[in-house]
């Protein structure tokens, strides 16, 4: 999941939400009980919005995935690229740079950026949790429209979220 850094500590993954909160999801991973974590697994596409704290975070669908940032040199802008399968890291980054200009298609929304660095890490994770690989990257503060670009072959499988400033 991607988050703006200052509202990672409203997070609290798949920990029992603290001082009375009560979290509606339909999802249940490890308990009677909603948590954040469920929040996210609720998101069927690949790609969807939950409220974290006063923000909003970018929630990755499907499957689990290596993913990571993709900056595109000709502007301030990126993608998520999610690796499904490919024979080399050099495949993948070639595809993705092939893909950066594409139109896409599926799901499309728009995602707004204050002020504060992003962070990409496991959904099921607290913010105080360091369980897995955290990746952080900053983007210019605005609104971004995020198109989604799917792309597969025999040999490579690739999902791009293509991050394009609006405002």
């Amino acid at each position: 999941m991607l988050v703006e850094e200052k509202y990672l500590s409203s997070w609290e993954g798949s920990n029992e939400p603290s001082n009375g909160r009560v979290v509606d999801a339909n999802f249940r991973w490890g308990s009677e009980i909603a948590t954040d974590y469920d929040r996210a697994c609720d998101i069927e596409e690949w790609i969807g919005l939950v409220n974290v704290g006063e923000g909003k975070a970018i929630v990755l669908g499907g499957d689990e995935t290596s993913t990571t940032w993709f900056p595109l040199a000709e502007s301030q802008e990126g993608m998520l690229v999610r690796w499904i399968y490919a024979n080399s890291d050099e495949e993948i980054i070639n595809k993705a740079k092939s893909l950066s200009n594409e139109l896409g298609k599926g799901e499309n929304f728009e995602f707004r950026i204050e002020d504060s660095e992003l962070i990409l890490f496991a959904a099921c994770e607290a913010s105080d949790d360091r369980i897995y690989a955290r990746l952080k990257f900053k983007l210019p503060s605005g609104t971004y429209k995020i198109v989604t670009i799917e792309y597969e072959d025999e040999q490579t499988s690739v999902i791009c979220h293509r991050f394009r400033k609006t405002v």
